[in-house]
């Protein structure tokens, strides 16, 4: 197969512009044969250039710049050689230092170790469940979902990190996701409260400008300042009792958690009785806001922390998530139910021997 039989053939499998197509193959051509010469002028020539690679990079970096283009210009593009050759050049040097001397990071986790793979899978298994539930049972309990599936997602962008060699930033993300669960796990313990933490998604948009209407910001802003009378706060308490104040939607909240206050530990985490992570919080939170600590890390300890942490946090949401199929007996969940009986049991051997290597290196986790 020939450069150009192979360029037909996956450009037709990318589902790229058939008007595009011979005009792209003169820069795919060109840019195929810089890189050649690059790699070949530079001793590399164990490296292989992979001909979808470029054409992705030689579409995506067209069909972007004729964005702002009329139907006209479009048409002439390629007719003009000082763009072709700037478009040329600019592809050559980003798939050169972007595919072949990327400066890599060396990642203590391999993205086929076990602990990533097994977790991927489940993760994968979940999210396709997702995707598959009969919309009318989704509508009993939408914001729970909903999430729950972010707290999901979050859960694999930490184990991409990780397996990319970013120990801080994913001990750093884990913090968003622990937020994630405990808002779950206080939705689940009292359901009635959704609609009082919807409310306050509205508010939070009102807050940001974000509603698109002033009349009826005009309106959330009174809505907002006559709760807060009832609770004797003052204007400067705005910002934190939009973001927590929803908790005082739980029936009688101040005297089940007589210390309730509108943050995050002595709040959310407190109700959610998941104050037992604080100190992790906040060396995450340290991270988060580029102390000493993310620059000079131990990128063993952050890594095997970071695994230890969103592996607890993903068995609550996924505890939730089983819950919420058991208790729907109209969807078919008996895959799912089979899947969790192998599959969890391994995830929690796996983070075992992890955390077991952990302790024996650097103590308790939370100290």
């Amino acid at each position: 197969m020939n450069r150009k039989e192979a360029f037909d053939q996956l450009y037709l499998l990318n589902g790229y512009p058939e008007e595009l197509k011979e005009g792209l193959f003169i820069v795919f051509d060109r840019v195929f044969n810089s890189l050649y010469n690059r790699i070949v002028n530079d001793h590399k020539d164990a490296y292989v250039i992979d001909p979808d690679v470029v054409l992705n990079y030689v579409c995506q970096e067209h069909i972007f710049n004729l964005l702002p283009v009329n139907k006209e210009q479009r048409e002439q593009v390629f007719n003009n050689e000082s763009y072709i050759n700037r478009l040329v050049a600019i592809l050559s040097d980003k798939i050169y230092i972007n595919e072949f001397i990327a400066d890599n990071n060396q990642a203590l986790i391999s993205e086929y170790h076990p602990l990533i793979t097994t977790f991927q899978f489940v993760l994968n298994f979940i999210l396709n469940k997702f995707n598959n539930l009969p919309k009318t049972n989704i509508k009993e309990d939408g914001i729970l979902l909903d999430i729950l599936k972010k707290g999901f997602v979050m859960c694999r962008g930490v184990i991409n990190l990780l397996s990319e060699g970013y120990e801080t930033e994913a001990f750093a993300t884990w913090r968003t996701v622990h937020e994630v669960e405990c808002i779950a796990l206080i939705l689940a313990k009292y359901p009635y409260v959704s609609e009082r933490y919807i409310k306050h998604i509205e508010y939070a948009r009102y807050y940001r400008n974000d509603n698109g209407n002033e009349t009826h910001q005009d309106k959330l802003f009174e809505e907002v300042k006559l709760l807060m009378k009832e609770k004797n706060l003052k204007s400067k308490d705005t910002k934190k009792y939009i973001e927590y104040g929803w908790l005082y939607g739980i029936e009688n909240v101040e005297e089940i958690y007589p210390e309730v206050k509108l943050n995050f530990r002595k709040g959310i985490e407190m109700v959610a009785e998941l104050t037992s992570y604080s100190k992790l919080y906040e060396t995450s939170s340290e991270l988060a806001h580029s102390s000493p600590l993310l620059i000079y890390s131990n990128r063993d300890y952050f890594k095997s922390l970071a695994l230890i942490c969103i592996y607890e946090t993903f068995f609550r949401l996924e505890d939730l998530f089983n819950k919420y199929l058991e208790r729907n007996n109209s969807i078919d969940s008996t895959n799912y139910f089979s899947m969790r009986k192998d599959y969890l049991i391994e995830m929690k051997k796996n983070i075992s021997i992890e955390s077991v290597s952990y302790h024996l290196k650097y103590g308790k986790k939370n100290s």
